[in-house]
This record gives C-alpha cells, sequence and structure tokens, in this order.
C-alpha cells in the first residue's frame, strides 16, 4: 500500500513538471501602436479667440493646416489667413483721400490776371482754390504753398510748357470767340515740375 502511494506520487510529481513549449518568429523592424477607444467629445488644448480692428463682411474663410476651411476647433498656423473682409469701402475711403490729397497739392496757374481774377471770382462756387500767376499784382501774392507736383495751366499751349514738366496732358478745351487769338488755349493738367515752383516763382514774374 505504502509502495503504491509513493509510486503515484512519484508520477504526478513528473507529470506536473513538462518542459516548457516556446513559440518562435522572425525578427521584424516595426512601431509598437498602442489604441484607445473612446466617446465623447474632442476638445482643443488651447480655444482663441480672433478679432479685427476693422469691421466688413467676410467674403471668404482661408484653409486650415489640413487643407480644410477654417471652421470652429481648426487647427491654424502663424501668418496664416483665416478670413477675407469686404474692403470696397475702405479702397473707396482711400481713393477719396488720395483725391482729395491731390486736389490739395493742385495749383491753377493761369497766365495773365483776368484769367487768374475769374478763377478767383466763379471757382468758389466750384470749390477751386485761390489761382496764381506771375502777371501783374497777382505775381506779389506768390506761388502760396504749392510746389509744382500739380498745376492746372490756363492760357499757355502745351507746347510752351512740356520740357517744364514729367506730363503734360490736356484736360479741356475752351473757345471764346470776343477772346483775343493767344487766349483760346486748351487748359493743361501738369505733373511734375522740373523746378521746384517755390525756387522759380521770381523768373514768371510778367509785369507789363
Amino acid at each position: 500500500m505504502v509502495l503504491a502511494v509513493v509510486v503515484g506520487g512519484w508520477y504526478w510529481r513528473a507529470s506536473a513538471h513538462k518542459d516548457p513549449i516556446y513559440r518562435t518568429a522572425a525578427i521584424e523592424r516595426g512601431d509598437l501602436v498602442s489604441t484607445i477607444s473612446a466617446t465623447g467629445t474632442l476638445e482643443p488644448e488651447e480655444v482663441i479667440d480672433v478679432g479685427a480692428q476693422v469691421e466688413g463682411l467676410i467674403v471668404s474663410f482661408g484653409r486650415d493646416s489640413n487643407g480644410n476651411q477654417i471652421d470652429y476647433r481648426s487647427p491654424v498656423e502663424p501668418d496664416m489667413v483665416l478670413a477675407r473682409i469686404d474692403d470696397t469701402t475702405y479702397k473707396a475711403d482711400v481713393d477719396t483721400a488720395s483725391a482729395e490729397l491731390e486736389q490739395a497739392k493742385t495749383a491753377i496757374f493761369c497766365q495773365n490776371y483776368g484769367q487768374a481774377a475769374a478763377v478767383d471770382f466763379f471757382g468758389a462756387q466750384y470749390g477751386l482754390p485761390k489761382a496764381i500767376s506771375g502777371h501783374q499784382n497777382y505775381f506779389l501774392w506768390g506761388p502760396r504753398n504749392y510746389t509744382g507736383e500739380i498745376v492746372i495751366i490756363v492760357g499757355e499751349s502745351a507746347e510752351d510748357v512740356r520740357d517744364d514738366f514729367a506730363s503734360v496732358e490736356v484736360a479741356a478745351t475752351q473757345y471764346t470767340p470776343y477772346a483775343l487769338w493767344y487766349e483760346n488755349q486748351p487748359i493743361l493738367l501738369c505733373r511734375g515740375l522740373k523746378h521746384n515752383l517755390q525756387t522759380i516763382w521770381p523768373l514768371v514774374k510778367n509785369w507789363r
């Protein structure tokens, strides 16, 4: 009986300690991927409120880092165009301001005091500035603050002044049957006087 128990115990221990079985595989290079499954709302790490110093209608949105139209939760980068605002109103304001600045720089130079006096008398209702002229007493009043950047010339032909300016164009024509022949000259719009009007003013003196 004792022998049977000893033999049975030895058999049980021998069968309980079997050699381990190993599984082998070829070595390969790859990435370790850890996947997490979850449900819920994806929230950004940081939310940036974007504002503008100008107001206007947004005409288009830019593209985010993924090439998609900018929207809430879009990933953005520095210097990225987020939206474009209709600049029609602002362009009109710039054009108006530019025109007013150009008008302020424009002198009306008349060949004689009669033309200059006519501009002064009738031009106020049209918002024209005081005329300048080298003729008679008008010479004494000088060129005011004009430098010659833009000059409207009355009473001279284009050929007579073309060499003095960077550009000369006929802005309008006039004809008065009761005027002397040399007074029926076109109205010239001249830009870029090649000399400063303040400096050369003594040369325009026409005292007779």
